[in-house]
């Protein structure tokens, strides 16, 4: 049985409100024109925006830190595997507090308790007292990637939600930029313990804007699921379709941490030689992730949502041999076209994950951002201890299996596992 409309909570007196609040159209949904359209938008993309520019800021500086603290690059990826498994372990807390408090105050909470938190990182004595703060952190940054999908599965129309999933993911892949690049310049002059500084300042930018721009929009909670939010939760983990889903966040974004946390080892190692400001300044083709994601949903509406997905998986499987070379040229050329096809995939999945769920759509997004934070904190540890181990090429090879493994899962959902979807109990 499709959920309920969600219904808006009024914070201010009745004298104070309008006829019609900004972001509601005639029909309820948002689409392109319709009054507080944009408003909208871009709350969703600062939310992103400051949640990753704290999230992923370290990647950048990784190699300043094992060099400052002694320590190996498995261990220095931990300030940001521990966060995004902090995000992971909150995003259904967080999900269920905006059931109550409403969508837009209980991203506020969160946004506002994490920069606390980022801004305590830096009086840290040692790398375990971060990598607890740390994870603490990705605790309270959970809202923004429980609750963004999906505000967008509840409040726009369909035929945009994917052109807003990519916006949303745009905002992130533009905060770990600016984290990065900022936060990386600043590790190899002032050390390690002024990057997290500039991180923090970074997103306290992006929360400030945030905070003044939602103030137009109504906040809204959904209606609970009919059977509740178990039931919810164990009907989209039946779903095989829906599983699918999942299983390309946990794999790409998985093969997105593993590049993404030891790159910047990579190409400081001797036979490339590039100095810390440089190599953190090659973060910059992430633009190329926010490119790719507001430009996938015009490309599965053309081809096919299955293609896309698989054309995404496609190109990363080909940037490999192009990173794996000696060339810093072929190396940055391949980390574009592997930036582009992760994130031509991941706004299209994350998106289904809400429009695709015949139950529990927040429940669904919530497992989704799950499964891409699990497996970002798990296997970008995991491409850290291979490249301790035994150098880059074994980090790739890992990269390799789990960008095939995601290209067959998109072709199994796209033409299999869709048909043999579960039946749902009556009034579920």
């Amino acid at each position: 049985m499709p959920e309920r409309r969600s219904r808006s909570i009024r914070s201010r007196p009745s004298a104070e409100r309008v006829p019609q609040r900004e972001e509601e159209s005639a029909e309820g949904l948002l689409a392109p024109g319709a009054p507080g359209w944009s408003v909208f938008v871009w709350t969703l993309f600062l939310a992103g925006f400051a949640t990753f520019a704290l999230l992923f800021a370290p990647q950048a500086f990784l190699p300043a830190l094992s060099q400052q603290l002694a320590v190996d690059a498995d261990a220095a990826s931990m300030t940001v595997s521990a966060t995004t498994l902090g995000v992971a372990a909150g995003v259904l807390g967080w999900a269920g507090l905006s059931n109550r408090l409403g969508r837009l105050r209980t991203i506020r909470i969160s946004l506002l308790l994490a920069l606390l938190l980022a801004l305590a990182v830096p009086f840290l004595p040692d790398l375990p007292s971060v990598v607890a703060v740390r994870f603490v952190e990705g605790l309270a940054l959970g809202a923004a990637p429980a609750v963004g999908m999906a505000s967008i599965a509840e409040r726009v129309d369909g035929r945009w939600a994917a052109h807003v999933a990519g916006t949303f993911v745009a905002g992130n892949t533009l905060g770990g930029i600016v984290g990065r690049l900022a936060s990386g310049a600043v590790a190899d002059v002032g050390g390690w313990r002024a990057a997290f500084w500039t991180s923090a300042g970074t997103a306290a930018v992006a929360v400030v804007a945030l905070l003044v721009l939602s103030r137009r929009l109504a906040d809204h909670r959904p209606a609970e699921p009919p059977h509740g939010t178990g039931h919810a939760l164990l009907a989209n983990l039946r779903d095989p379709s829906m599983l699918a889903l999942y299983l390309q966040g946990f794999l790409l974004m998985g093969a997105f941490g593993a590049v993404y946390n030891v790159f910047g080892y990579r190409v400081q190692e001797p036979d490339i030689g590039l100095p810390a400001w440089a190599a953190s300044l090659l973060f910059i083709v992430y633009l190329a992730g926010s490119f790719a994601a507001q430009r996938s949903g015009a490309l599965a509406r053309r081809e096919g949502t299955a293609r896309a997905m698989v054309a995404g998986s496609a190109g990363m499987l080909v940037s490999l041999p192009m990173m794996a070379s000696d060339s810093l040229v072929l190396m940055v050329a391949g980390l574009v076209l592997f930036t582009l096809g992760c994130f031509t995939t991941h706004p299209l999945a994350g998106g289904l994950s809400g429009r695709s769920a015949r139950v529990g759509r927040p429940q669904s997004t919530a497992l989704y951002q799950i499964a891409w934070l699990g497996g970002t904190s798990l296997f970008g540890w995991l491409g850290g201890l291979a490249y301790a181990a035994t150098g880059w090429g074994t980090t790739l090879a890992l990269v390799a299996v789990l960008c095939t493994a995601a290209a067959l899962a998109a072709v199994l959902r796209g033409t299999v596992l869709t048909r043999i979807r579960p039946v749902l109990p009556t009034g579920g």
